[in-house]
């Protein structure tokens, strides 16, 4: 199952130059059933929010952004795997 979201914000995706792709949220109603096969990559939608000057977080509505591999993102976060560009400027794994 698949879960439908809107086209981009556009406005913000030209002010952040193709990397901010904010996105809202359709609903159940049109989840798609799709054949495992045809999945070419899996992305994550993240809750979209703001951390005001104060320290609170402000969680809009129905918004949301694109994380490209979530998982490698948090692994590398913790130190779980190493970044791929470390390797090849060190030239580690270099044969």
């Amino acid at each position: 199952m698949l879960s439908i979201f809107s086209d981009p914000d556009q406005e913000l995706l030209r002010k952040s130059s193709q990397t901010v792709y904010e996105c809202c949220y359709r609903g159940q109603e049109v989840l798609k059933a799709v054949e495992f096969n045809s999945i070419i990559s899996v992305v994550g939608m993240v809750p979209c929010f703001q951390v005001k000057p104060d320290g609170t977080i402000v969680v809009p509505e129905n918004s949301y952004f694109l994380v490209e591999q979530p998982s490698l993102e948090v692994a590398r976060f913790f130190g779980l795997i190493e970044d791929e560009d470390e390797d090849e400027e060190d030239g580690v794994g270099d044969e």
